[in-house]
């Protein structure tokens, strides 16, 4: 008899995130598993709070809203850019999608959402946010916590 999952299990596991029209977001079917720690902190999240209770070879499907997903689509993500930001011989197209460099070294992802003669709009929300998301899971191994409690 396999253990359950429980808080401080181990899961290993594959998933796929579906969009509304059943297209494939992300999937961990043709790479390495997902592993990770469910925590007491994994209560809040519908993904892992599902898990609970489950076992090796349970399959779990779980709908996510934006709020559960990648969050809504912020305002606050958007940001009208200078076209002169943007290399002079490049020809600025809506659903094109640049690198930006941050002051920090990091890189930034944008989408063009907008194009106008002397600024464009970039969105740099996460590609899902405002999206409802369909996880489905396969449960590949559950380690047992090192020290389970009953809380």
């Amino acid at each position: 008899m396999t253990s359950p999952i429980q808080i401080g299990s181990t899961v290993v596991l594959h998933f796929t995130l579906k969009l509304a029209d059943n297209s494939v977001a992300d999937t961990t079917k043709q790479t390495q598993p997902s592993r990770f720690l469910i925590t007491e902190k994994s209560l809040n999240d519908p993904v892992e709070r599902a898990l609970l209770g489950k076992t090796i070879g349970e399959k779990v499907r779980v709908s996510l809203a934006p709020e559960d997903g990648y969050g809504p689509v912020r305002e606050d993500n958007m940001h009208r850019l200078e076209t002169h930001r943007f290399p002079t011989d490049t020809v600025l197209q809506i659903g094109d999608i640049y690198k930006f460099d941050k002051p920090n070294g990091e890189t930034l992802t944008g989408v063009i959402r907008q194009v106008e003669r002397d600024s464009v709009l970039v969105d740099f929300n996460h590609p899902l946010a405002g999206k409802d998301l369909l996880c489905e899971m396969e449960i590949l191994e559950v380690i047992p916590p090192t020290n389970p409690s009953n809380e």
